[in-house]
C-alpha cells in the first residue's frame, strides 16, 4: 500500500492537484519553482500571451538538459518550450529546439519609486513590457514600487496580466526621493487589529532540498514524458474507504524519491497547508521556495536576488553547512530565520534574530536528568549496564542523575545502584530490585540490541515488581523492541514533540492532509505545518519584529511545544518547550508539559 500511495503521491504533486495550486494562487505564494521542478505548470490562469517577436536556437548537449533546466537558463517556462517545439518527441542530446523570445522596452532608467499614498507631483512614467513567465510582484520589485501602485497606475492588471502589453511604472525623481522621511512603526504587546494587516503582503523564504532537477531526470523517462504530452495518462482515481487505487499503465513512469526528498517535500506540503490556514484568516502570504540541493553555493546563490531584501521570515535552510551565509544576511539584514530541523548549529550564537526549533541532545538528556530527580525522588534507581560503553551521552546522564541525587536535602530517600548484566545476569538484577518501592531503571545505550535484549528480560519482572524506565525519545522509533514493553515497563523519557491523535485539530490536519496529498502526514509534514503556523501566527499578531511577544503568543500545535529562550547577549533564541511522555500499562500515552522557566 505505501509504495501505492507513494506513487499517487508523486503523480498529484506532477500534474492533478488543481485545488492545491488554486489555494496557492490565492494565498499570493510563488511556486514556480518547485512545480516546474516536477514539470507541473500553474494552472491556466485566464492570461492571454502575445505571440514572441523572434525566436533563439538552442542545441541539447546533455541528458542533463531537461525543458525545466533549459526554462531557466532563458527565463521562459516549462510550457513556453513544449508549446513552441510541439513537433519534438523526446528531447535528446543533439536536438535542435526553438526559443521564445520576448523584448522588454524602457522609456528610461529606473529611479527611485513613488510609494503607495504620496502625492503624485514628483512622478514620472516609464514603461515596461510584460516578458512571458513574469509576475506582478517581480515587477513592483524589480522598479521599487508596490502591486497597489502598478494597479493604480494599470487598471487592466485588476483582471489580468497578458504577455507582451506594455504597462506604465509610476516612478519619483531624485529630488523627491531624498526629502522622504523613515516613520519607525512600534508594535503593541495586543495583537494588531485586522485593519493593520488587511493589505499587508507578508514575504516568506522557505529552502529546503527538494532535488528539484535530479527527481525530475530520476523520474520523468522520455517515453513517459511523451506520453504525458499527449495526454495518455488517465486522471488519477481517488480513493473509497481508505483505499487508493494505482493508476493503470503498462510502464514504470515513477522510479523514487532522491534521497529523502519525500520527508521534505511532505515538510512543504505541511507549510502550505499552513499558509492555506491563514490565508482563511485573512493574511496575505507569498510563499517562495528555494530548492536549495544541500549546497552551500546554490543556497548562497539565492540571495543575489533583490526580493530578499523585502522579506519578512526566512524558513531554513535544514543543514547547518547551508546556513552560515543565510544566517548573516538574516542578522545584517534584520529578517528572522527558523532552523526548523537542526537540533545543533552554530548559528544560534551569532544571530540574534535565528530561531531554533529543536532543542539539542544535552539539553534532553539534562532535563531528563531534572525530571528523574524531582519526579522520583524516594525511588529506587538502577542504572542497567548492557556493554562497556564509556563518555556516551546516555552514560553522562547516568553520572548527572547520580550527582542530582547525591546533592538532594534531608527528607529524601533515594538509592542509586549501578547493575552490570553481563557480569551479574539476571539474578543479579533481582536481588538489586525493591519489592516495596518504585524501581526507576536507566540503560545508558543507544544501541538497538543491546535495548531490546536488556528491555526483554525487565519486562520478564514487570509483574512481579513496580518498574519504572527511563527513555529518551529515540525509543519509540526501534523496531526490533515490542510495544507491549513500552506500556508494561511504564517508559517515561523527555521530549520536544508529540502527537495526540485523539485531539480534534490534530484529526482535522490529517484528514486535510490526506485529502490534498494521498498520504498520511509523518513527523517532517506535522514539523512543516507548525513552524509555519507559529510563526505566521507571531507576524499576523504582533508585526514583523514580534520576538519580545512570542511568551504572549498562544498557538495550538500538531506536535510541537514552542517556548524559546535566548542563548546569549548576541545571539539568537532556542526552543525550550518540551514534555513528559508517560506509557502506561493500560495502554494509554500520556503527556505532560514543563514549564522550563523556572524562578
Amino acid at each position: 500500500m505505501r509504495s501505492v500511495k507513494v506513487v499517487i503521491l508523486f503523480l498529484f504533486i506532477l500534474y492533478s492537484s488543481q485545488l492545491l495550486f488554486a489555494n496557492i494562487k490565492n494565498s499570493g505564494e510563488t511556486v514556480l519553482s518547485v512545480s516546474q521542478g516536477f514539470n507541473k505548470a500553474i494552472p491556466d490562469l485566464g492570461f492571454q500571451k502575445d505571440e514572441p517577436v523572434r525566436f533563439e536556437f538552442h542545441v541539447i548537449e546533455s541528458r542533463h538538459e531537461t525543458p525545466y533546466f533549459i526554462s531557466k537558463e532563458y527565463g521562459v517556462t516549462v510550457e513556453d518550450i513544449y508549446k513552441y517545439n510541439s513537433d519534438i518527441k523526446q528531447f535528446r542530446r543533439g536536438a535542435t529546439i526553438r526559443i521564445p523570445i520576448w523584448d522588454v522596452t524602457e522609456t528610461s532608467p529606473a529611479p527611485d519609486v513613488y510609494k503607495s499614498g504620496e502625492s503624485v507631483s514628483n512622478v514620472s512614467i516609464i514603461e515596461h513590457r510584460i516578458v512571458s513567465g513574469e509576475t506582478l510582484w517581480g515587477i513592483a520589485h524589480k522598479y521599487d514600487v508596490s502591486e497597489a501602485d502598478l494597479k493604480v497606475a494599470n487598471p487592466v492588471l485588476n483582471n489580468s496580466f497578458p504577455a507582451g502589453a506594455v504597462i506604465k511604472i509610476p516612478v519619483k525623481t531624485k529630488e523627491s526621493a531624498n526629502n522622504t522621511v523613515d516613520v519607525i512603526s512600534t508594535v503593541s504587546c495586543q495583537p494588531l487589529p485586522a485593519s493593520e494587516y488587511s493589505n499587508t503582503i507578508f514575504n516568506v523564504a522557505l529552502f529546503l532540498p527538494l532535488f528539484l532537477e535530479t527527481n525530475y531526470s530520476m523520474n520523468i523517462h522520455s517515453d513517459f514524458e511523451s506520453d504525458m504530452n499527449n495526454n495518455v495518462y488517465p486522471e488519477i482515481e481517488t480513493v473509497i474507504s481508505d483505499t487508493v487505487v494505482e493508476i493503470e499503465k503498462n510502464k514504470d513512469m515513477f522510479v523514487g524519491f532522491y534521497r529523502n526528498t519525500e520527508d521534505y517535500l511532505q515538510f512543504y506540503e505541511g507549510v502550505l497547508l499552513a499558509v492555506d490556514s491563514m490565508q482563511k484568516q485573512g493574511m496575505k502570504i507569498r510563499l517562495n521556495v528555494y530548492d536549495t540541493q544541500e549546497n552551500p553555493a546554490v543556497a548562497k546563490e539565492f540571495l543575489s536576488s533583490g526580493e530578499f531584501l523585502n522579506t519578512d521570515l526566512i524558513i531554513g535552510p535544514v543543514f547547518q553547512q547551508e546556513q552560515k551565509d543565510i544566517s548573516a544576511f538574516s542578522a545584517m539584514n534584520r529578517i528572522f530565520m527558523i532552523s526548523p530541523l537542526m537540533a545543533q548549529t552554530d548559528e544560534v550564537l551569532a544571530n540574534p534574530y535565528f530561531y531554533q526549533i529543536n532543542p539539542d541532545r544535552d539539553y534532553l538528556l539534562r532535563e531528563t536528568a531534572e525530571m528523574v530527580v524531582r519526579d522520583f525522588s524516594n525511588c529506587n534507581f538502577i542504572v542497567f549496564k548492557t556493554g562497556n560503553s564509556y563518555n556516551t551521552p546516555e552514560t553522562r546522564m547516568a553520572d548527572l542523575i547520580r550527582e542530582k541525587f547525591n546533592g538532594l536535602s534531608g527528607g529524601y530517600n533515594a538509592r542509586f545502584r549501578v547493575y552490570d548484566f553481563k557480569t551479574n545476569g539476571i539474578a543479579g538484577l533481582t536481588a538489586m530490585l525493591s519489592p516495596d518501592r518504585e524501581n526507576v531503571i536507566f540503560i545508558p545505550s543507544s544501541d538497538e540490541g543491546e535495548l531490546s535484549i536488556g528491555l526483554s528480560n525487565l519486562n520478564n519482572l514487570a509483574d512481579k515488581y513496580q518498574i519504572t524506565l527511563i527513555g529518551t525519545n529515540q525509543y519509540p522509533r526501534y523496531e526490533s523492541i515490542q510495544l507491549e514493553y513500552f506500556h508494561n515497563l511504564k517508559l517515561t523519557y523527555i521530549a520536544p514533540y508529540w502527537t495526540d491523535y485523539e485531539n480534534t485539530q490534530t484529526v482535522n490536519y490529517i484528514e486535510k492532509f490526506k485529502r490534498y496529498f494521498y498520504t498520511e502526514p509523518n513527523n517532517f509534514g506535522r514539523q512543516g505545518y507548525d513552524v509555519a503556523f507559529y510563526f505566521l501566527n507571531a507576524l499576523k499578531n504582533y508585526g514583523r519584529d514580534f520576538r519580545n511577544y512570542l511568551p504572549e503568543l498562544k498557538v495550538d500545535l500538531i506536535q510541537g511545544n514552542y517556548r524559546f529562550e535566548k542563548v546569549s547577549q548576541l545571539g539568537g533564541y532556542v526552543n525550550r518547550g518540551v514534555s513528559v511522555i508517560t506509557y502506561t500499562r493500560d495502554y494509554d500515552v500520556l503527556r505532560r508539559k514543563i514549564d522550563v522557566f523556572k524562578d
